[in-house]
């Protein structure tokens, strides 16, 4: 991938030679999964749309990017399919079109991936959903940003992209936490990574130790929200003991996400399926009724 500037500050990557995909049969292994899931244990499942850069500006005249074509094509087969669907593009296409300076504060300058500020928004939009479409009962509290205190800690962060073209092009990016004003309590388990951690949201969920670590080109202080990509996660939130479980089959994006969605169910479970083998749901199944320092036997990594 190639890296450009969408504005004087924003990169993103852009690939030259790109040629447009047929989603259909893509769509047609999820929806056929959401069948068995909705089947079998009665789950019902909902793809989410994740948003990018190119949703809030264009790229250079030129250059070739199918990536709205490619996705709007997988919804429209999910959504044939009787699938469930949230596209959070259109929310942040909104933000863009309301406030000049949102690309800069949703997403990273120097890395494709949304700030907390883009995550809390994509979170309140999923949280909509969540309450009109699956009975959730969250309170307004957990997806108001006044309820959250915001410590910025400038230049600490130069992303994927920033790291391809150094410092001099990109510049560098603040690191963002934000912690509730309101009592938490949580266990925030990784079995597979020995990780055991207990207490409030900023010590259980984030991972501030991160800003101690040095080196622009040696660290990734994205990682602070939910420690990493981690093929296993769990959260208890005992704050919420009787609320819903839900499961995030995720990727990248879903680091800033998680601590955020965990806050309006009792247990959030995370699946990286980019390192996953086996039977999905024979594996969600084990989960179920494992222990989470037990559950490892669950999983080939």
């Amino acid at each position: 991938y190639t890296v450009v500037k969408l504005t004087d500050q924003v990169l993103t990557f852009a690939n030259l030679e790109a040629q447009q995909e047929d989603m259909t049969r893509r769509a047609g292994e999820m929806a056929a999964f959401a069948r068995r899931a909705a089947r079998e244990y009665r789950t019902p499942l909902l793809y989410i749309q994740a948003p990018s850069k190119l949703d809030m500006a264009a790229l250079p005249e030129g250059i070739p990017d199918y990536s709205d074509a490619e996705a709007d094509q997988f919804l429209a087969g999910l959504e044939a399919e009787g699938v469930d669907t949230l596209d959070l593009r259109p929310v942040f296409r909104s933000a863009a079109e309301k406030d000049p300076e949102a690309l800069g504060q949703l997403f990273f300058h120097t890395d494709h991936h949304w700030t907390p500020e883009g995550a809390f928004l994509g979170y309140q939009a999923i949280c909509e959903t969540l309450r009109s479409d699956y009975g959730f009962q969250i309170d307004d509290a957990l997806t108001d940003p006044a309820s959250f205190e915001r410590f910025t800690f400038a230049g600490q962060f130069l992303g994927s992209q920033g790291k391809r073209v150094g410092t001099l092009y990109a510049g560098t990016d603040d690191v963002e936490i934000w912690s509730p004003k309101f009592d938490t309590d949580f266990t925030y388990t990784v079995p597979l990574s020995g990780i055991e951690r207990k207490g409030p949201f900023a010590v259980s969920l984030l991972f501030p130790e991160r800003l101690a670590e040095t080196g622009l080109y040696d660290t990734n202080p994205y990682t602070i929200y939910a420690g990493d990509d981690y093929l296993l996660s769990r959260a208890l939130n005992h704050t919420d003991p009787d609320g819903p479980r839900v499961l995030i089959l995720r990727d990248s994006f879903g680091c800033a996400l998680t601590p955020f969605l965990a806050l309006s169910c009792s247990e959030l479970t995370t699946i990286d399926l980019r390192y996953f083998e086996g039977d999905l749901l024979d594996t969600i199944a084990g989960l179920e009724h494992a222990e989470m320092t037990r559950c490892a036997y669950a999983i080939e990594y």
